[in-house]
């Protein structure tokens, strides 16, 4: 029987690691907030910064993203 992933822990992602993940691209933060979709870069600085959570979905989408070796 194959073992199941527990990705339960892919759905928090800290603000420190949000800020690496988006310099790892060298992008800035206004043009990682329109690829995600928010109209302006002051909510990338909120998660950065720590101020806010990273959305659970986003979250998940940087750890496979890290997972997979696309950024170090």
């Amino acid at each position: 029987m194959e073992k199941k992933n527990d990705y339960s822990s892919y759905h928090k992602f800290s603000g420190k690691q949000f800020y690496q993940l988006r310099k790892s691209y060298g992008l800035n933060q206004t043009k990682f907030a329109k690829m995600l979709g928010y109209t302006n870069k002051s909510y990338i600085s909120q998660m950065e910064t720590g101020y806010r959570e990273v959305p659970k979905q986003v979250a998940f989408l940087c750890h496979l993203l890290r997972e997979k070796g696309e950024v170090s």
